[in-house]
């Protein structure tokens, strides 16, 4: 399990013994804005630095700290301050909960390949259920 707490991630066993501290600096970050993700090849998904309009996702080996953008051009994402993250790798797809705009629904590239963001108010949570995703909004919640 990552937990991230100040300037650091801290990994623990599921049994809460803590067995690795990774600084953010390794990969160019003093503290996480939005979310961030974990994937099977021990890469994480997340935001680096500070752009006004936002930054594109990037994807850092955990081990290295080398990172490469998530940026495909003009249809990228680019991540504000608040926004979670949900992702499916078996189907190469990245879900965003996009608080401050929409929602959004990604390929393992970064490239935008739908927005939902009529009904969406400040969508601020995703889980996965048996129908699909759930995401939770100030307005309403919905599953797709």
């Amino acid at each position: 399990m990552f937990v991230p707490l100040g300037d650091s991630l801290y990994v623990e066993s599921p049994t809460g013994e803590s067995l690795e501290v990774i600084p953010l600096s390794r990969f160019g970050v003093q503290h996480l804005e939005g979310d961030f993700a974990i994937l099977s090849d021990d890469a994480l998904l997340l935001k680096t630095g500070k752009r006004q309009g936002g930054a594109p996702l990037q994807r850092c080996a955990l081990k290295t700290g080398v990172c490469r953008p998530l940026d495909v051009g003009g249809n990228t994402f680019r991540a504000g301050v608040a926004f979670r993250l949900a992702v499916d790798e078996r189907n190469q797809r990245i879900r965003v909960a996009d608080t401050v705009h929409h929602r959004l629904l990604l390929d393992v590239e970064g490239r935008i390949l739908r927005e939902l963001a009529s009904g969406f108010l400040y969508p601020s949570s995703m889980a996965r259920v048996a129908e699909g995703l759930f995401v939770g909004s100030q307005r309403f919640v919905a599953t797709s």
